[in-house]
């Protein structure tokens, strides 16, 4: 019973330390948290009926919910060309499957899926979201 005990405290310890280390990178208000939040804010826009695009930009532009008038206008043709370039465009049902830091730690990589095909995106913070790579 002592050692049930023991190690339930030891358990209780690792796990009260390790979730700080653990909420500093993955937290909802840490970069892969807001990353993640980013990406999936961005797909849902573009997957309502009809797509909300001017929303869509603005998450993939600056991470924000909704940018002015110019910021609209500044990100709108690139973001157009990233959506259909980027492979997203192609299908539907896209999903953030995972996040981790970039090695450089200047960005996270996301990776979205839709089942049958998967994307890898870099996300770094008030900049455009790029593609990283395919599979």
């Amino acid at each position: 019973m002592k050692k049930l005990l023991l190690a339930l405290v030891v358990i209780g310890i690792v796990v009260y330390f390790g979730k700080g280390k653990i909420d500093e990178y993955f937290g909802k208000d840490q970069p892969v948290g807001i990353a993640r939040t980013r990406v999936a804010a961005m797909l849902k826009c573009m997957a309502e009926q009809p797509p909300d695009e001017q929303r869509a930009v603005s998450w993939w532009g600056e991470g924000v919910p909704m940018l002015d008038f110019e910021g609209l206008r500044r990100y709108d043709t690139a973001f157009g060309r990233f959506w259909k370039a980027s492979g997203l465009a192609q299908g539907g049902g896209w999903k953030v499957e995972g996040a981790v830091l970039g090695a450089d730690h200047g960005g996270v990589l996301v990776t979205v899926g839709n089942g049958q095909n998967r994307i890898t995106l870099r996300v770094a913070t008030r900049v455009p979201i790029e593609v990283a790579g395919t599979t």
